[in-house]
């Protein structure tokens, strides 16, 4: 339990960082903004255009790692919690309730063809004892 409420920690400060990194971003490209518009050049506006986009582009791969890793690491942790509550309840796991399911089948399966050589034989029985 202290793993996950420790994986879960740094999953908060992960969230933190992006959060701090996006903050940065935009102040940055606020002070780009300002900067380029003082000057008011054509060329300079297309090439603060042309940062902007690397910048945004750059920005949201980032993003979208970060989000994977946090995507994994909640997964790793919601597992590992499923799996102690699973042992904690004593409750049969999947693969465990699936061979009991099977063992069921095959023993319905079994009991099935029992009980008809039961009926062959309590008919044969009976064309015997009319026989006789």
């Amino acid at each position: 339990m202290a793993t996950t409420v420790g994986r879960l920690e740094e999953v908060r400060q992960s969230v933190k960082r992006i959060q701090a990194e996006g903050e940065r971003f935009v102040g940055r490209l606020r002070q780009d903004a300002r900067a380029m518009v003082e000057r008011n050049r054509p060329e300079v506006l297309q090439q603060f255009g042309e940062d902007v986009r690397k910048r945004a582009q750059r920005a949201l791969g980032d993003i979208q790692s970060q989000r994977a890793r946090v995507v994994r690491v909640l997964e790793d942790v919601l597992a590992r919690l499923r799996e102690n509550t699973v042992r904690a309840l004593q409750v049969p796991d999947l693969d465990r309730f699936d061979a009991v399911c099977r063992r069921l089948a095959e023993t319905e399966r079994r009991l099935a063809e029992t009980e008809r050589r039961l009926e062959r034989l309590a008919a044969k029985k009976a064309d015997a004892e009319r026989a006789a």
